[in-house]
């Protein structure tokens, strides 16, 4: 390890000036510029040495070359302070990301067994309503076919049509009646789909409303 007390043994110290071509007979005006441009180079570097040993010399050069190592050290140590603490947040992310999938992981499963236990709850409520709808259609029949007004029947969500802003179908010549919007609304609440031409037949047939008992009356 260096220490201020270590003897400095001065090394010979020489300069090398680059080759002089030899002057022109007489001198010309380049040979003139290189002299003088050599001439202040020598004295500056003289003017620099002047007053001072090689050993001092020596000595600045060191506390320089010290002064540079002590400050990469203070910039590498700053630097792993920086990634020690980048580790840390890198950790402590880590750590949220899976503290939060699980919780999502939980959510899901949940979610999951709470839409098992609601279909399987209204399974009995879904079997109610069609067992009131195949009732209900039967009974249209009939009515229809004595010239009575059919009941409504209600979607498979369990909604009436009227309670959804629907006109009621209580005779086949209501079917008609119903715009492209009405028709549609009518078979989204029952199930199925098609043109509003297709939506209209199938009506009749899903509520039970036959044209065949009208025409006879």
């Amino acid at each position: 390890m260096e220490t201020d007390d270590e003897e400095l043994v001065p090394p010979t110290l020489s300069i090398t000036l680059p080759p002089i071509p030899p002057p022109s007979r007489p001198p010309t005006k380049e040979d003139v510029d290189r002299a003088e441009y050599l001439k202040n180079m020598v004295q500056g570097t003289l003017s620099c040495l002047a007053g001072r040993s090689v050993v001092d010399l020596l000595v600045d050069l060191r506390n320089e070359m010290r002064a540079m190592r002590e400050g990469f050290d203070r910039q590498y140590r700053e630097l792993g302070g920086q990634y020690r603490e980048l580790g840390g947040q890198y950790r402590e992310l880590g750590g949220q990301y899976r503290e939060l999938k699980n919780q999502s992981t939980m959510q899901l499963e949940l979610t999951s067994r709470l839409v098992q236990s609601l279909f399987a709850g209204r399974a009995d409520v879904v079997q109610s309503l069609r067992e009131q709808v195949i009732v209900r259609v039967a009974r249209n029949r009939e009515l229809t076919e004595s010239g009575q007004p059919a009941m409504e029947v209600v979607f498979l969500d369990g909604s009436t049509p009227t309670s959804q802003g629907l006109p009621p179908i209580r005779y086949y010549r209501d079917i008609p009646e119903l715009n492209a919007q009405e028709a549609r609304q009518y078979a989204r609440g029952y199930g199925f789909g098609g043109t509003v031409a297709e939506i209209r037949n199938r009506l009749s047939v899903e509520l039970g409303v036959l044209q065949a008992a009208e025409q006879g009356l």
